[in-house]
Order: C-alpha cells, then sequence, then structure tokens
C-alpha cells in the first residue's frame, strides 16, 4: 500500500482506492515535489502510478499495469487546494524507483494525449 504525505491543509475529503492506505493527516513544510514517476523506467508498468493517472484525470499509459511497488511504498503527497475539495496526488519517493529521464514523455503515445484533448507538444503531466 502507498504511504500517503498531506503536504497542505485539509479541505475537503478525499476517497482512496482500496489499495492506498491512508496515515492521519499532517501538515509539512517543505514544498511541493513534482511527481518523480515522469522519470521512473517503471512508470507505464507500474500500479501505483495508474492510481494518480486516473487521480489527475490524465491517459493512462497502459490499461494493465503488471507492477506493483513493495509494501509501504511509494510515499505520495496529496496537495488540497484551499478553497475546493480538489486534491492532486504525487508520488514524492520510491524504493522500486529506478531513474530514467524523460521515460513517461517517450511512453505516452501522441494520439493518446489527442484523443484525450491534451496537446502533445505542450502537454506536462501533474
Amino acid at each position: 500500500a502507498m504511504r500517503l504525505l498531506l503536504v497542505v491543509g485539509v479541505v475537503g475529503a478525499l476517497v482512496a482506492p482500496p489499495t492506498i492506505r491512508m496515515s492521519a493527516p499532517r501538515r509539512v513544510s517543505r514544498a511541493p515535489q513534482m511527481c518523480i514517476c515522469v522519470d521512473c523506467a517503471l512508470v507505464e508498468r507500474c500500479t501505483a502510478y495508474h492510481v494518480v493517472e486516473a487521480k489527475h484525470g490524465q491517459p493512462h499509459l497502459t490499461t494493465s499495469p503488471d507492477f506493483t511497488p513493495r509494501e509501504g511504498s511509494p510515499t505520495v503527497q496529496i496537495l488540497y487546494f484551499n478553497g475546493t475539495a480538489e486534491a492532486e496526488l504525487d508520488v514524492c519517493a520510491c524504493a522500486d524507483f529506478v531513474e530514467e529521464k524523460g521515460r513517461w514523455r517517450r511512453m505516452m503515445p501522441r494520439g493518446t494525449l489527442l484523443k484525450a484533448g491534451f496537446d502533445p507538444d505542450t502537454f506536462v503531466p501533474t
């Protein structure tokens, strides 16, 4: 199960998929990080990233990811936006992270982004 880290104040409830274990919310003073998955060699195979894609409303790299990170990993930061019930999930640490800069961009087919209504030349995964 993923560990969740709340980085900003809670203003709404997050309904988590059953594969995510949530701990008590807490404030963290450090600045939010971008999701590290976009630079991971396992991004298109990862079940944890598949959850992040769904939460962000982004097209999936695959419909059937076949890699599950080890128990207790990854750590996910949740950003709650003031005045809304919107939340953003970003993986900020993972015991199974294998760095490969730009992997997400290379794996996402242009046609998939176009079909989802995104400009493939300017789209940046969140």
